[in-house]
């Protein structure tokens, strides 16, 4: 499935269309109420966990995706960069799947 959103949200729209019972995101957030990580349970099983790091400015600087469908579960590292103008710059991705920057 190609998404132009975040893999949570991929997941999240494949399930409702598979009519997965029981998928719900659980999200967490830091003390100034930006996003830290969402895990993705069905029923009592997690499904998926994401983190992320973010900069001084509230930009992600980096997220690690766990998914756990499979018995083994799956990593992806991913690193973000920015220009002086705090724009995204690069995408660099790391872990179990394909490497991709």
């Amino acid at each position: 499935m190609k998404c132009g959103f975040t893999f949570v949200t991929c997941l999240l729209v494949a399930s409702a269309k598979a009519d997965l019972p029981e998928v719900k995101p659980i999200l967490r957030r830091d003390s100034l109420n930006r996003l830290a990580n969402v895990a993705v349970t069905q029923g009592t099983d997690l499904v998926a966990r994401f983190g992320y790091s973010l900069g001084v400015t509230g930009q992600r600087t980096g997220a690690v995706e766990t998914l756990t469908l499979n018995p083994q579960p799956s990593t992806l590292n991913r690193f973000y960069s920015y220009d002086r103008l705090q724009r995204l710059t690069n995408e660099v991705a790391q872990g179990d799947g394909p490497t991709r920057s």
